[in-house]
């Protein structure tokens, strides 16, 4: 069967209570629900571009063993498009990932069943984009990859190594602690008895976009922002997909994730989340958690120099 999301063929799917159980050589492992997926395939909430069934892939593939419900489908809608440096690293990340020792060649080329994986990997539309990025961007522009006589072969050059190794290591000197939350109005305490004292009592700078002047669209800015950021609190309480997005997004420039939830949300993670240590909180006893917080941040980043003044 084609998989719902990016309909790819030859996609192993199963059915069973109201879900379907997908696995894709290009978005990796999901469940849907039944009438989500029908959804997203009549296109009931309008034409899906090309360039929006990429990023709905990329985006599952960078959160495996997800489980979309039929209201997700509308963040899907708002998913905003990699730069395309940002689709390179991704790839860069991938080939990394996939070579076995420095130097190895690895084939791109459209009779390669793996490359559907670097299609999700990278977010791309087509073997088109991903040849783009890998032979112009990557090899001619970056000077990152080799490229031999061969059609589609490429191999990661030392200075793609030393880039990876530095991309791992950006921000150490930022002293922004970026907090992805629920923007309700239910969740104000949780951000001034919480979140915002325990940041500072680890002496960084406590940031969330709504509170946060800027001109730019606001997906735009939380990227630039995370991307500023030396950590991220990302507060899972109602399951907002930008959580999800936000998280995810840190964890692939390697910034290290300090994962929140309130105690009556925590079984309702999705399963991708659930490996992950979650620091617990409830509205009578914020106190507690946000010294939980601090202890936390401390412990994973050490202690930050920011000066509230």
């Amino acid at each position: 069967m084609p998989c719902p999301i990016c309909q790819l063929g030859n996609a192993q799917v199963a059915e069973a209570n109201e879900r379907f159980r997908v696995s894709c050589k290009r978005c990796g492992k999901f469940d849907i629900d039944c009438d989500a997926a029908e959804d997203w395939t009549d296109g009931i909430f309008g034409r899906i571009s090309p360039r929006q069934r990429a990023n709905v892939s990329g985006w599952i593939f960078e959160h495996q063993s997800i489980h979309i419900p039929g209201n997700m489908l509308e963040f899907f809608k708002t998913i905003r498009t990699p730069t395309i440096s940002e689709r390179a690293d991704k790839l860069l990340m991938a080939l990394e990932k996939r070579a076995e020792k420095p130097g190895q060649a690895i084939v791109l080329h459209d009779t390669e069943a793996h490359c559907q994986e670097y299609l999700g990997a990278a977010w791309a539309v087509d073997m088109g984009e991903l040849q783009f990025l890998a032979k112009e961007f990557l090899s001619a522009s970056r000077n990152f990859l080799f490229t031999t006589t061969a059609f589609g072969v490429y191999a990661i050059k030392p200075e793609g190594y030393v880039y990876l190794e530095n991309l791992r290591r950006a921000n150490s000197g930022s002293d922004i602690g970026f907090a992805a939350m629920w923007f309700d109005q239910e969740m104000t305490t949780l951000w001034t008895d919480g979140i915002e004292p325990g940041i500072l009592g680890s002496k960084y700078n406590p940031i969330r976009i709504d509170r946060h002047q800027h001109n730019n669209r606001i997906d735009d800015e939380i990227i630039a922002m995370i991307r500023k950021s030396r950590f991220v609190v990302a507060d899972f309480t109602g399951h907002r997909g930008g959580v999800y997005f936000e998280a995810g997004y840190a964890l692939g420039m390697g910034l290290p994730v300090i994962w929140t939830c309130r105690e009556d949300h925590l079984d309702q993670l999705h399963f991708d989340a659930r490996q992950y240590n979650f620091l617990t909180w409830n509205s009578n006893e914020l106190n507690v958690f946000c010294a939980a917080l601090q202890n936390r941040i401390e412990a994973t980043i050490g202690r930050g120099n920011y000066d509230i003044g």
